[in-house]
């Protein structure tokens, strides 16, 4: 991958204010942290950090050049002017938005098709999954972890290459237009949108509203375009209407396209009968759920627009492995299991994960460890109450809660019928892991579920360092 000058002046709209015009630089970075000797160091505003203030320090590593915002240059410019410097300076008015400029740019000279995961939940799973199936016999590149933002999608394109043959990325959101935004970049061929239901309530106050942004990203699709849409959520189901390309569902509910059938799930996976118009196909999962399910034939739908046989796309879910603290299991030397699903949460997720929860059986005490589901606005109260109600009619034996808002979940568990004795409320992880301990017998099975800012996988971390982690089972921490 080179980007040459003239070509990062062209797609940008900046000015080359020092160095030379002909450099080639071996990459784009805009983490001083990892930068490497030739690339291009773009100075972007993140939450915690202000690129420009590091522009000096890469230099010095080996930077080949700095993208500025206008205006800016209070660092040395000698930098620039001593013997045998070359570096370029380059100056835009809007770093974020050049880094987006640039990724477009390298993108359109690859004719490869991309597909696109948005939704509210299984965005990274449904993604792993296709990428599962894509890359058995291809070369495929994927987006890793979840970068799905305004900056982590242009960075995932840069990762695009002379090999690759087919892509596949996510998208996230908090607001309206960033997944228009996102579409504009990447240009996707196929896109999936896996469900909507309560999220991103601080900036979107109905969950209609967050309906109308994911479904930015069926705007100007091509005609050869395709939209992979889930049959079984209604507010999905309802945007074939704005689709300009073609459509496949999939799904439980009659009708859909890709469906699954006589599905079993438990402890050790989930098993069903995967089907496309007249033939079908066992997948053995490596995860429990019917939300996996869901998540799985979302991937079988992409890859069968791309052209898989049902028979390699049954061997490559067969073969995915959740990413870390995503349904991660492990087993302590007492015998108690312990399900790391703290990643993040919100009400349909963490219903999910309850459910499958119930499902795996009652030969084991199900311990929930639930804390704070964030940014749900003024929905917080119901979205945590209805959780509670949930848990008292789930029958799970002890309920932990973790934070101000979880103390909903406590609440309401114990109005609809949920033992006082099998309740405990903590204030903080570090209570929670605490009294965990305390009570945690060889045949539990603990369950750790919260938003990402809640932390809750070091509570798993904890009963790792106090248990100890057997090696006869560890599923789910592939990275």
């Amino acid at each position: 991958m080179l980007f040459m000058t003239t070509d990062v002046l062209k797609a940008t709209g900046g000015k080359r204010l020092r160095g030379r015009e002909d450099l080639h630089f071996s990459g784009i970075s805009i983490d001083s942290r990892s930068i490497r000797k030739g690339e291009l160091f773009v100075a972007v505003l993140g939450d915690r950090f202000d690129g420009h203030d590091f522009c000096e320090e890469v230099l010095k590593k080996g930077a080949l050049g700095v993208m500025v915002r206008e205006g800016w240059a209070p660092f040395r410019e000698s930098l620039f002017q001593e013997p045998g410097a070359e570096q370029n300076l380059i100056s835009v008015p809007d770093t974020i938005r050049a880094l987006q400029d640039l990724a477009h740019a390298h993108r359109m000279q690859y004719r490869i098709p991309i597909v696109a995961v948005t939704g509210t939940n299984g965005k990274t799973s449904t993604k792993e999954m296709i990428y599962s199936i894509l890359s058995i016999g291809h070369h495929v590149f994927r987006s890793q972890g979840n970068l799905n933002n305004h900056i982590g999608v242009p960075l995932s394109l840069f990762g695009i290459g002379g090999e690759t043959e087919e892509a596949v990325l996510e998208f996230g959101m908090s607001g309206t237009g960033e997944i228009r935004r996102l579409r504009e970049i990447a240009r996707p061929g196929v896109v999936v949108i896996t469900n909507v239901s309560a999220a991103h309530l601080m900036a979107l106050r109905t969950v209609e509203e967050v309906a109308m942004a994911k479904g930015e990203i069926l705007e100007e699709m091509a005609e050869d375009g395709w939209a992979v849409l889930n049959r079984d959520d209604p507010r999905v189901y309802a945007m074939r209407g704005r689709v300009r390309g073609k459509v496949m569902t999939f799904g439980l509910e009659k009708g859909a396209d890709v469906t699954a059938k006589e599905i079993h799930t438990g402890e050790d996976g989930t098993r069903f009968r995967l089907k496309h118009g007249g033939e079908e196909s066992e997948v053995r999962l490596n995860i429990p759920g019917l939300h996996q399910v869901s998540n799985a034939m979302a991937a079988a739908a992409a890859a069968v627009v791309l052209g898989r046989p049902l028979s390699i796309i049954a061997r490559g879910l067969s073969s995915y492995r959740p990413l870390a603290q995503r349904w991660e299991t492990f087993r302590l030397l007492n015998g108690a299991v312990v399900i790391n699903d703290a990643y993040n949460a919100n009400p349909e997720s963490m219903k999910a994960a309850i459910r499958t929860l119930k499902g795996l059986g009652p030969h084991r005490r199900n311990i929930a460890v639930l804390g704070d589901m964030l940014e749900l606005g003024g929905y917080s109260e119901e979205a945590h109450r209805s959780i509670g109600r949930l848990v008292a009619e789930s029958s799970l034996d002890i309920l932990v809660t973790v934070g101000e808002h979880s103390a909903w979940i406590a609440e309401e568990a114990e109005d609809h019928g949920m033992n006082p004795k099998g309740i405990i409320r903590c204030a903080s992880r570090e209570d929670a892991a605490l009294k965990l301990g305390k009570i945690l017998k060889g045949n539990d099975r603990i369950l750790l579920k919260a938003s990402r800012k809640m932390g809750l996988e070091r509570i798993a971390e904890e009963l790792k360092n106090a248990g100890a982690i057997s090696q006869k089972e560890t599923r789910g921490k592939r990275n």
